[in-house]
């Protein structure tokens, strides 16, 4: 990319090859190469048409893989509890990220990546599994046929038919619901919250002087200068500057370092070899020793699977696209079948692999608020991933409370996307405001849309507004009517 300043194209260049042949002596400057790679990456990824630059798109990349950087570890460690071999998961879900990462970059041309759900993780292990006694590998075969059904219903335009269906109003509720659902999550992540039985919401204020704690506001801090200033690589600046501080800094509560490094570099397991554990492991073998009710219990199980994946997807994709003004003037998301479809793929594939559900990270939006416009930005982050296999002992370092810093201010960029509802015409201002509300309470994305919907399709009938409500969100509520019934049934 050019480092000086660009030349001012004369007011009389007016036709396309004048303005290409000034482009092209710019490149030229610069050096066959680095020219050569910049042409490459212009005419694959229209960065000028996007308004954004190779730099941009660089920095948006690692900020995202940054913010995601804590999943090969964290699943691992949650799936491992319920009997999955953890080098497997580990090796299982930086081939799922990186194969996502490439599908958006060269196919749907979105800065997005697909990984294994940090929320269905937990649940499969430790409820479906260690609780219900629902073998490993049966879960497996659950979160793969719900990936099929989700390619069946991708191919035929289901999902993308829910997202054309639903309001204005409730897709910028979407977006601002996530950022209060993440923003939570950053808060519990850094200490700045903490789980208390206690209090009367579960939810008290952390321990603000523990040395964690206090470093994650200053990388908040160090994070909102950026902000405010107006300057790009705030996020990785401030995630980098915590995790390489915490090799020095000893936590009080521990007795070692912050930032978990073995000193170690380089990692060379054979990938193939470290998937066998669980590579196409999945089977309903074991699931005789359950009772009577195996076929219902696996029915739901699948059902809620489907669920979370279809709506968390919607509202992930729908919050990110509003953050990143990826979305038309008719409020539509350009591609969208094929984001479904990438994300069907991803938890098919990653359950022949050894992984439950797999979706469209929140965290695609780090790299979104950095200004990650095209593919490139996805291509970057592949190429990341990769490099952790080689690098995995330097990549598992980074620590979860260092990416909460930057999740808190993420959602509260996203938050403003409230400025766009209608709070003044009460059928829109309360079906928003149970979506928003709902979603950091229940814990639950999924969960805090179909209230939404739910909320929005009532109230706007009982006020004799029916024709607003699309027969699509009739659907839905009732969808939801027996979500909620199958939460109760197991």
């Amino acid at each position: 990319m050019p480092t000086h300043q660009r030349k001012e194209v004369p007011s009389d260049v007016q036709n396309t090859e004048a303005l290409s042949a000034v482009q092209s002596n710019e490149v030229h400057q610069d050096g066959n190469s680095g020219g050569v790679l910049s042409n490459l990456l212009e005419k694959k990824f229209k960065l000028r048409e996007n308004g954004t630059s190779v730099r941009t798109e660089v920095i948006a990349g690692t900020a995202t893989f940054l913010a995601a950087a804590a999943m090969p570890a964290i699943t691992p460690a949650v799936l491992g509890a319920a009997g999955w071999d953890k080098m497997a998961v580990f090796t299982a879900t930086v081939l799922i990220l990186m194969g996502s990462a490439l599908a958006y970059a060269f196919w749907v041309k979105y800065p997005f990546v697909c990984g294994p759900s940090i929320g269905v993780s937990p649940w499969v292990a430790f409820y479906v599994v260690n609780t219900l006694g629902v073998p490993w590998q049966a879960a497996l075969m659950c979160s793969f046929i719900a990936g099929v059904l989700f390619i069946l219903l991708s191919v035929v335009g289901f999902r993308e038919k829910i997202l054309g269906a639903i309001p204005m109003t409730l897709k910028h509720a979407f977006g601002a619901g996530i950022g209060a659902f993440i923003t939570t999550v950053g808060l519990l992540q850094t200490g700045i919250i903490k789980t208390d039985s206690k209090s009367f919401f579960g939810l008290s204020l952390g321990d603000l002087t523990a040395t964690p704690t206090l470093m994650a506001i200053i990388t908040i801090f160090i994070i909102g200068f950026f902000i405010v200033r107006n300057i790009q690589g705030g996020f990785l600046v401030g995630v980098l500057a915590f995790a390489i501080a915490g090799i020095f800094i000893m936590d009080p509560a521990t007795g070692s370092p912050i930032t978990k490094w073995t000193g170690e570099i380089f990692s060379f397991a054979n990938p193939i070899a470290a998937l066998s554990p669980t590579l196409f492991k999945l089977s309903f073998a074991g699931m005789e020793n359950l009772g009577e009710n195996i076929w219902m219990t696996i029915g739901i199980i699948i059902f809620i699977t489907f669920f979370i994946d279809v709506f968390d997807t919607v509202g992930t994709v729908s919050g990110i696209a509003t953050l990143g003004g990826f979305i038309d003037e008719n409020g539509n998301i350009p591609r969208i079948n094929r984001v479904f479809m990438v994300d069907a793929l991803g938890t098919t594939i990653g359950g022949l692999l050894g992984l439950t559900l797999v979706t469209t990270y929140i965290e695609s939006s780090v790299g979104v608020a950095e200004g990650g416009k095209t593919g490139l930005t996805s291509l970057w982050i592949a190429v990341l991933f990769g490099l952790t296999l080689f690098f995995a002992p330097i990549f598992t370092m980074v620590p979860a409370v260092a990416s909460g810093s930057a999740i808190t201010l993420i959602g509260a960029l996203m938050i403003k996307s409230v400025l766009k509802i209608d709070l003044n015409d009460f059928t829109e201002a309360l079906p928003a405001f149970f979506c928003i509300f709902m979603m950091p309470f229940t814990g639950n994305m999924g969960t805090g849309i179909l209230i939404g919907i739910f909320t929005y399709t009532i109230l706007k009938t009982l006020a004799g507004k029916q024709k607003e409500v699309n027969p699509t969100l009739w659907i839905l509520s009732i969808i939801f009517i027996f979500y909620v019934i199958a939460n109760q049934m197991i």
